[in-house]
């Protein structure tokens, strides 16, 4: 597939060029201090910039902005770039799971680790997952309490590169049990969890809460359709199939490997419009370490095509600024995702 893609010009260098592009303009935007805009809103301004920059070389920008970190962000009870408690969405442990990886990967133990504390307090043991929750010691009634499977996989993969293999394969569980309870697969993918409730299908229950702060359209939270022509999250076949993947290198158990296959089979077939959007960053990573785990046609042709999509909603600046269509203002955090994913897949599927 690498040959005919190459024969047909395409050329894995405009992905290293994107990449480098999205980097730049982080750079840009660094403080002399290290610290980025806006960072007294907490880690939901910057979780992504870490890696992005690790990923593309600039290391002493990365370790300016973690000896910020350490000495401005990290709190006594553990938690890293605390967000003021009205501006916190369901997804605050995801925010925190990003910066656990990329200081560990960085060798920042002292915030990795007492990060990694903080966020085990979001995880069940019972179940795998995690409360998607905006404060860890207020999970008082917890079986009405959400899980969702993209921040238990954010979750998971940190955990994962912790080397905590106790949650990681319990995320995993947990992931496989959300997979048996699908109705519709892979038409549908329902995505919210509670252990009062199980799978949440009712149309009743595909409700925001009154303090969501992660809204995107209706039904968003809950429910991925593959036919859909309107922004939804596919995000969530790539975050999920890919930890597992992750999963399957690290303990060589076939059994993740099949599940991430699964989690994918809604994308293999998924409509033009779902992977025109930067929501397909994720799965674009997962398409390529498939590939490089399994060496399957489809997965790099699938990786591909996502990236290409990405560089197309690429700002002449070099940032990336809304899921659908460019828009005026950048974005930090996009950029620095977009970054991330066209590395990855770059690493894989250039030209060796």
């Amino acid at each position: 597939m690498a040959n005919e893609l190459l024969k047909n010009n395409h050329n894995f260098q405009e992905f290293m060029n994107a990449r480098n592009k999205g980097a730049k303009f982080l750079l840009g935007k660094q403080n002399l201090d290290g610290s980025y805009p806006d960072h007294q809103k907490g880690a939901g301004t910057y979780w992504g910039i870490p890696l992005a920059l690790m990923s593309t070389g600039y290391n002493l920008q990365a370790k300016k902005l973690f000896d910020w970190i350490r000495k401005n962000s990290v709190f006594s009870n553990g938690d890293i770039g605390k967000t003021p408690e009205s501006d916190r969405g369901y997804n605050y442990p995801y925010e925190k799971a990003w910066l656990i990886e990329s200081a560990h990967r960085f060798g920042q133990f002292d915030i990795s680790n007492i990060g990694m504390n903080f966020l085990r307090k979001f995880w069940d043991k019972e179940t795998g997952g995690f409360f998607s929750a905006t404060d860890p010691e207020i999970l008082h009634n917890k079986s009405d309490v959400k899980m969702d499977l993209w921040v238990t996989s954010g979750c998971a993969r940190a955990a994962l590169y912790m080397g905590q293999l106790d949650i990681a394969i319990g995320a995993a569980n947990w992931m496989e049990n959300l997979m048996k309870l699908q109705p519709n697969y892979p038409d549908q993918l329902y995505t919210v969890f509670t252990k009062s409730k199980g799978l949440i299908t009712n149309s009743d229950d595909l409700v925001d809460d009154v303090d969501d702060k992660f809204k995107f359209g209706e039904n968003f939270r809950y429910i991925l359709n593959k036919n859909s022509k309107v922004d939804q999250s596919f995000f969530h076949p790539g975050i999920a199939g890919g930890f597992l993947s992750l999963l399957y290198m690290a303990t060589s158990e076939v059994k993740w490997l099949n599940l991430s296959k699964k989690y994918m089979l809604l994308a293999e077939t998924a409509n033009d419009f779902l992977f025109s959007t930067l929501r397909a960053g994720k799965t674009g990573w997962c398409a390529a370490l498939l590939y490089s785990i399994s060496g399957e046609e489809k997965y790099y042709k699938m990786a591909f095509r996502i990236a290409q999509n990405i560089i197309k909603l690429q700002s002449k600046n070099g940032s990336w600024s809304g899921v659908i269509k460019k828009e005026k203002e950048s974005s930090l955090n996009l950029t620095a995702e977009m970054v991330i994913w066209l590395n990855e897949i770059y690493q894989i599927m250039k030209k060796r």
